[in-house]
């Protein structure tokens, strides 16, 4: 995206240049970090402003997009999750004109003619219990109309901004740095019976730093559901209630209420978890709808300490 240099030097590009300087000071210091709504909505409306929008006005055909959004299959076509909904795709962190580009390795076309991202799973997201045995996945690729929608740009954006060029190396990231960017839309389908946003428990996805970001949280009970922050010294996978009772190695616990605040994390220096969120009115089905990005290294290395298992 060209900018001009009067552009770049407005009041709300400044306010925008200035907290993401503050957040990548406290990832590399604490590892994660939390956004307000409010805050995030001043960083995209810097960047849809050049657009000719704001986020008041593009938000909601933005949240139409996970009304879209069909179930995961594995390589042999198997639902994975009934309950959970995705599309993803993978972009290049250095792509043209300032702006992550679009990359198409992996993209199949299947008899129904849905087009299929592949995905394989870093092994420390699939643990006994409850969780998936599948690691080589086909999750619906994100259709390219909503690629050009200015909120999905926006959002990209601000996590291509944190992350390129030499601010991996202001995050404390080791060399070398993540290049291609993974983004999901989840929707998970929360009642009674299931919704468990994370069955693998407590992992790491082998990226460098991700982006939580909160589209829609309905039926939901305030304070409930979000996403927990581990020590490494915990290990993978479910934890025990005496693991949550003491705490030893719980960083923190975000529990989002509002859309757009975000959880930013380092995903080779701490370990993170999904939380299922409760029912407000257990009469009906709760919806919630995730917006994620990371940012992983193209061969696939992973250079963290590696979590042990339970």
């Amino acid at each position: 995206m060209d900018t001009t240099e009067q552009e770049r030097d407005a009041p709300w590009q400044k306010c925008r240049a200035k907290g993401l300087d503050s957040l990548r000071a406290e990832l590399a210091e604490k590892r994660y970090a939390s956004v307000k709504g409010s805050e995030m909505r001043r960083w995209l409306d810097a960047d849809l402003a050049l657009r000719g929008t704001s986020v008041r006005k593009a938000f909601p055909q933005f949240k139409k997009l996970w009304d879209e959004c069909p179930p995961q299959v594995s390589e042999g076509s198997e639902t994975i999750y009934e309950h959970k909904h995705v599309f993803h795709s993978l972009y290049d962190l250095d792509g043209e004109q300032g702006e992550p580009t679009r990359m198409r390795e992996g993209i199949v076309t299947g008899e129904d003619g849905m087009r299929r991202q592949r995905y394989v799973a870093h092994e420390t997201t699939s643990t006994e219990g409850n969780a998936t045995p599948h690691y080589v996945r086909y999750y619906p690729a994100l259709p390219d109309k909503w690629d050009q929608d200015p909120v999905v740009r926006g959002l990209r954006g601000v996590f291509s901004e944190l992350c390129s060029g030499p601010n991996q190396e202001k995050l404390g990231i080791k060399r070398p740095h993540g290049n291609t960017i993974y983004q999901f839309c989840y929707r998970t389908i929360v009642n009674l019976t299931k919704g468990d946003p994370g069955p693998e428990g407590v992992h790491v996805d082998g990226g460098t730093a991700a982006m939580i970001v909160v589209v829609r949280r309905d039926n939901l009970k305030p304070g409930t559901g979000g996403t927990r922050i581990w020590k490494m010294e915990q290990g993978t996978g479910k934890p025990t209630p005496e693991d949550v009772k003491s705490g030893e190695n719980i960083l923190h616990t975000w529990t989002p209420e509002e859309p757009l605040e975000a959880l930013f994390f380092l995903d080779e220096s701490v370990l993170h978890e999904a939380l299922r969120g409760m029912l407000q009115d257990e009469s009906f089905s709760a919806t919630r709808d995730m917006f994620i990005l990371d940012v992983r290294r193209r061969d696939g290395a992973w250079k963290g300490p590696q979590p042990g298992k339970k």
